[in-house]
């Protein structure tokens, strides 16, 4: 093929940039509106760019938003402008295996004569270019389809629905031992290939570079246009179809354990700052009550997250988060540094291997920082620290939380702690609710967190050196001002009452200045 002079340089600018040949020159074929180009969609074109970048790629995606289409464009453009490219292509029947071929020999037919390659061959499988020595093959991933030669680029097209795609997987990997395999699927539950490598890829136990492509891509999708998806089929299927955050596409009938239109509807946002690991949404106020859950790591290395969440009870909101895999001293410091910040909250730390170190570096603490009040930890007994899970006290844990999220009590501003929660959900087998897309790391820490803003009174006061001591007589039903930490038992002498402000009805108590929030008031007793 002779390229003519006035298109050598547009030629050349195809050959380096597949988003420019391919948003200039792809042409397709819509069942509305006939023959038009490929919509230049922006996650079009960063997809392109991540699988330009990265030999192994695993994309979970809504339907309908260009990526079939997108992958023959690609698949096209190797064999135009780049000599000897093997391209597979495998699908889950052989009717779709024919399509995808067809697919790119139909782009191909449209486009401008000096882009066109001849081919020779055309048949259900194989479209040849001699010129370029290049071809595309297209298969059905039937038992064994997998053994080829070797490929300049592999596609898996709906990966989540090919029967044999553990077999056919195993076999591929030689195949593109110096090409790239891309994984294209909307999900088809958990327990299969593409969930497997899905998760392992998110925990960076693979080397597969995610890729979640949400239904809002596509122009004119909003969340109207989903509730009409949901009323036309059952909502489950409505999320795995045309899915919003990752976890939604993975939702199997009945099995998260959280209110997934709740979740669906928190106020996602970036961190107002970040000082180091820590993700902070909401400033410390005096004025606040607050309280933590931290859940640590159980030492498998790249695996487990070791978790600190802050919570404002008076705002009923996540105010801060550490999630990390740094080692559990380094966590345990920066665990300090955190909770220092918010006065040393009401803090439940779960037990786990790793609990009691946590424990022991935030009671030493620092010079710099201060210490944490061992008050201020829970017990589960009067000399044991940390928190101790049970099937019980587990199910009592989660369930407050649900309830939380359900009554609009909690609000999320972490799109990673809400994508957890969307994949937490009933394990049959091990029959308990735990996280079936991943960790739950976040999860418990929330739960822990909550617990303590349920089923602890929050000390009230705070922790500068003046609260040690407090030699004044008082009487009784006058509000505690000060706690002598310093006592066996600091609420000695106390009791807690209904605020008689607000009354501790929760329209009133959230702007009352007497309980701050809480509904009850410490006092003294006689």
């Amino acid at each position: 093929m002779i390229v003519p002079p006035e298109y050598i340089d547009e030629y050349a600018k195809c050959a380096a940039d597949k988003w420019h040949f391919i948003s200039n020159y792809a042409q397709i074929s819509d069942p509305s509106e006939g023959i038009i180009s490929l919509a230049p969609w922006l996650h079009l074109q960063q997809l392109t760019q991540i699988i330009d970048a990265n030999d192994r790629v695993i994309i979970l995606k809504a339907r309908q938003i260009g990526i079939t289409w997108l992958v023959c464009a690609i698949a096209l453009w190797y064999v135009t402008f780049k000599h000897s490219s093997n391209v597979l292509m495998f699908s889950r029947r052989e009717t779709e295996s024919i399509g995808m071929k067809n697919r790119v020999v139909f782009m191909h037919g449209l486009l401008p004569e000096w882009l066109q390659i001849p081919f020779d061959k055309n048949n259900d499988q194989l479209v040849n270019f001699p010129l370029m020595n290049s071809k595309i093959q297209s298969f059905p991933a039937t038992e064994g389809s997998g053994r080829m030669e070797n490929a300049s680029i592999v596609f898996l097209d709906e990966w989540a629905f090919q029967q044999y795609a553990e077999v056919n997987f195993t076999a591929i990997l030689p195949v593109v031992e110096h090409g790239k395999l891309v994984g294209l699927s909307t999900a088809n539950g958990k327990n299969n290939t593409f969930h497997r490598i899905w998760i392992e890829a998110k925990k960076k136990l693979n080397s597969f570079i995610p890729v979640f492509i949400p239904y809002t891509v596509r122009p004119g999708r909003d969340e109207a246009w989903h509730k009409k998806q949901e009323s036309d089929m059952a909502a489950y299927m409505a999320w795995q179809e045309y899915p919003l955050k990752e976890a939604d596409a993975f939702l199997v009938a009945g099995t998260c354990m959280f209110a997934v239109q709740m979740l669906h509807e928190m106020p996602v946002c970036s961190p107002s700052r970040q000082l180091g690991p820590a993700e902070i949404w909401v400033e410390y106020d005096p004025e606040h009550t607050y309280v933590a859950g931290i859940d640590t790591a159980l030492g498998i290395a790249g695996r487990d997250y070791s978790v600190l969440q802050i919570i404002d009870v008076t705002l009923g909101c996540q105010a801060a988060k550490i999630h990390t895999q740094i080692p559990i001293e380094q966590f345990s410091d920066e665990a300090l540094k955190l909770l220092s910040m918010y006065n040393f909250p009401m803090t439940n730390i779960e037990e786990q291997p790793q609990g009691r170190l946590v424990v022991k570096v935030l009671t030493d603490g620092t010079d710099l920082l201060g210490r944490h009040p061992k008050h201020r930890i829970y017990h589960r007994s009067k000399n044991i620290p940390c928190w101790h899970t049970t099937h019980d006290n587990r199910q009592e844990l989660l369930s407050g939380l649900e309830q939380a999220i359900r009554t609009g009590a909690l609000s999320l501003f972490s799109e990673s702690t809400i994508n957890e929660m969307l994949g937490f959900g009933y394990n049959e087998e091990e029959n308990k609710f735990e996280g079936l897309s991943g960790n739950d790391d976040e999860v418990m820490s929330l739960a822990l967190a909550w617990h303590m803003s349920v089923n602890q009174p929050a000390p009230i006061g705070d922790l500068t050196p003046k609260s040690y001591v407090d030699g004044k007589a008082h009487r009784e039903g006058e509000p505690v001002i000060h706690i002598d930490w310093g006592k066996s038992n600091p609420f000695e002498g106390t009791k807690t009452i209904i605020c008689w402000t607000c009354e501790d009805i929760p329209e009133e108590r959230a702007k009352c200045r007497t309980c701050r929030g809480r509904g009850k008031v410490l006092v003294y007793a006689s």
